[in-house]
């Protein structure tokens, strides 16, 4: 994927949530409809190596915040070796 797409993809999410950018990550949410997914997720912008550091951070504050599910995506591909540092919870690869 360009970064021209993921640029639109990033602005039209942006239209329909509310969202918060740091560094590595822009979080969405969208308090109207919790339960979709496409509006309540973390984007991760960059791999790094911390990646699943940064993953479990996001994981810690869904909990924090009562939700029920927590949607990472990002727009590269992902080792097995950081797979396998995350707690066994339920993972969706698409």
């Amino acid at each position: 994927m360009n970064t021209q797409q993921i640029n639109a993809e990033i602005s039209y999410t942006k239209l329909f949530s509310q969202s918060h950018e740091e560094e590595h990550l822009i979080r969405f949410w969208d308090d109207e409809i919790p339960d979709m997914y496409s509006r309540n997720c973390t984007l991760i912008k960059e791999k790094s190596a911390n990646l699943a550091e940064v993953i479990i951070n996001e994981l810690t504050l869904r909990k924090e915040q009562n939700k029920d599910f927590l949607r990472i995506e990002m727009n590269f591909d992902v080792d097995n070796e950081i797979l396998e540092k995350l707690p066994m919870v339920r993972r969706s690869i698409y």
